[in-house]
């Protein structure tokens, strides 16, 4: 006879203890619900160990899902989740329940085994670990034929298709632009990163790749002689500067090659075939495709900080100096120490972001799916998660979503982080690539949560969000790239309303991005539902451009009009320069070591704009509704 689902009710098990339940070597165990009429706690957990039971997770405030005594036959009551469309697939990934022991996951795999499906184990967590075992699959029959058995095998929480992977820059670009998976509707309006500079410190740069260098080939328009890669500076199309002073190449002998040429193509990555095409007129070949950054208008400085002996990190107030020194407000660095205390590194960063106004700093809080790694748990820092690229409001399963060990919210935000295709080295200097290759992380997710930042800069640099400042009437044409309408021959013209504008701060650039998230409420990241941001696992959501400034309606309204594109946006910085001197304003503050200089010279807000309030002063403005 076939027995039903197990699920226990508990209303006493907190309160009367119970002894521990005797491991007999023929008692099965399997999937049991405890539902408690309290909520649950960690004294309830506590207690089911001591009984000799095994939480794997809660379900919810009341259900604790249990590795516990079963009778043979028992069915689990949450029977296995297919995540994927129903089809025939070469491989599978299957997620057991978190904690289960390694005798426990043997037995599974061995059942697997039995059922016609090869199974590999491809991760295994460390012994206590919340994370899963997975294990990849190889059926040798039909869907059908063996989903009916694998679906109500204790402890299997979920099984996925391993898929082709179709993951790209432009797609990340596309959600962060509008928050759908095609269509870049802000490079068609010139938002693109230019004029902007952001800095990196990473193994290094394939100077040579298509993203980055002058020329197609040696010899081409562009190139120095016989030098296509052509030399930082700032009439570089992509190199603003370039510290060779640890490693001058992302070579194959350095620790996590091929790492920081990928971190600086999804900062900045516009192809040399595309723009070389651009400059001899050729629009369909001169539109942004694959590996293309949402800020591929921008610039580098790039800190090479890995060498044959790992990751050498310099003073961080060098780093933040060099990136001020050559125009550059924002940082984007995927590294950190594996602790999530409060280091003296972190303390460093949080000293300059608070000294230094003119300054934001993108950190990869690390692949943990828990807690947050440092520096990205400063006071100061943006912390960023790793979103999906499907087009859903799901997390990528590793993405942290603890708050920091110091209590406070985790990650700030989060961008697309799985399969990001970018710039792939090669390790030779005079190759002249344009490979890709696909990476997943919170490494990849903070350079693209960086170039969405330079975007930002720019809409405040060119006037598109501003506050009481007077505007002036701008042509669409000359906002608009010359290969837009190849892409979309449905754009109209007409004027916009634009201000001068000015360098923003690292401060309004984090509210502008905050202000722009969309909450992904009812996501999931593993077996958790998003609830709505801000919260841990997403912070304030993931930025959407379209929450700034509606390209869709801005379009269809300019049909030979003059709209202004930011009605419902007010800003206000007070720490505007009044000359928008802030670069040379901090260059005369360093004397010696950087961090020192800037910690010490206690700015009072001279040449800003303010006001710079005590307590009980205010001010008031007067908006335009």
């Amino acid at each position: 006879m076939t027995r039903g689902p197990r699920v226990v009710f508990l209303a006493l098990i907190l309160i009367i203890p119970l002894p521990p339940l005797p491991h007999d070597e023929q008692q099965i165990f399997g999937e049991i619900v405890l539902n408690s009429d309290d909520p649950w706690d960690v004294k309830g957990w506590n207690s089911l160990v001591e009984q000799g039971m095994t939480p794997l997770r809660q379900l919810n405030a009341h259900e604790m899902l249990v590795w516990a005594p079963i009778d043979e036959g028992d069915i689990p009551l949450r029977i296995t989740e297919f995540r994927g469309l129903i089809d025939e697939y070469e491989t599978y990934i299957v997620v057991l329940e978190p904690r289960l022991d390694v005798k426990e996951k043997d037995e599974i795999k061995t059942t697997l085994n039995m059922i016609g499906l090869n199974p590999k184990t491809v991760f295994s967590p460390m012994e206590g670990s919340p994370l899963s075992e997975i294990i990849q699959i190889t059926p040798s029959n039909t869907f059908s034929d063996w989903w009916q058995f694998v679906e109500i095998v204790h402890g299997i929480h979920w099984v996925e298709p391993v898929l082709e992977t179709v993951g790209r820059n432009d797609i990340a670009a596309a959600i962060m632009q509008h928050g759908n998976i095609s269509g870049q509707p802000a490079w068609l309006f010139g938002l693109d990163g230019s004029g902007v500079i952001i800095s990196n410190a990473d193994s290094g740069i394939d100077r040579d790749h298509a993203c980055f260098r002058e020329a197609t080939e040696p010899g081409a328009s562009g190139s120095e002689w016989n030098n296509a890669t052509g030399t930082p500076g700032q009439n570089h199309r992509k190199i603003v500067f370039f510290n060779d002073t640890i490693d001058d190449w992302d070579s194959p002998n350095n620790q996590n090659y091929r790492h920081g040429t990928h971190v600086a193509g999804s900062l900045a990555c516009r192809s040399i075939w595309e723009f070389s095409a651009e400059n001899k007129g050729d629009w369909v070949n001169a539109t942004p495709g694959e590996g293309t950054s949402i800020s591929h208008g921008a610039r580098l400085v790039i800190e090479d900080v890995v060498d044959d002996d790992g990751w050498q990190i310099p003073e961080i107030g060098e780093l933040f100096w060099e990136a001020s020194s050559h125009g550059g407000v924002i940082r984007s660095d995927s590294w950190g120490d594996d602790s999530t205390e409060y280091t003296l590194r972190t303390s460093k960063f949080d000293s300059w972001l608070f000294s230094v106004p003119w300054s934001v700093s993108f950190v990869a809080p690390g692949n943990t799916g828990a807690e947050v790694l440092e520096p990205a748990n400063g006071l100061n820092v943006v912390s960023v998660g790793a979103s999906a690229k499907d087009g859903t409001n799901d997390l990528w399963t590793l993405t942290p979503r603890q708050s920091t060990a110091q209590g406070r919210m985790g990650v700030t935000i989060v961008v697309p982080g799985e399969t990001i295709i970018s710039a792939k080295g090669d390790g030779l200097h005079d190759s002249n690539n344009d490979g890709w290759r696909s990476s997943t992380g919170t490494s990849m997710a903070t350079p693209q949560a960086a170039a969405f930042a330079a975007v930002i800069q720019q809409m405040v640099e060119t006037g598109w969000i501003t506050g009481n400042d007077s505007k002036v009437v701008v042509s669409s044409n000359s906002l608009r790239p010359d290969w837009a309408e190849s892409v979309n021959n449905n754009l109209t013209e007409g004027n916009l309303l634009l201000a001068s504008g000015f360098t923003p701060s690292g401060p309004l650039i984090r509210a502008l991005m905050v202000l722009s998230a969309d909450s992904l409420e009812g996501g999931r990241q593993a077996e958790l539902t998003l609830g709505v941001a801000p919260d841990n696992q997403q912070g304030w959501g993931r930025p959407n451009l379209s929450n700034l400034v509606d390209f869709e309606y801005l379009n269809n309204q300019m049909n030979n009009s003059t709209v202004d594109p930011t009605t419902n946006i007010w800003i206000h910085d007070s720490f505007r320069m009044v000359d928008n001197n802030w670069q040379s304003m901090i260059e005369s503050w360093v004397e010696g070591n950087p961090l020192d200089s800037v910690s010490n010279h206690h700015w009072k807000g001279e040449g800003a704009v303010g006001p710079f309030l005590s307590t009980t002063e205010d001010v008031v403005w007067k908006m335009p509704l």
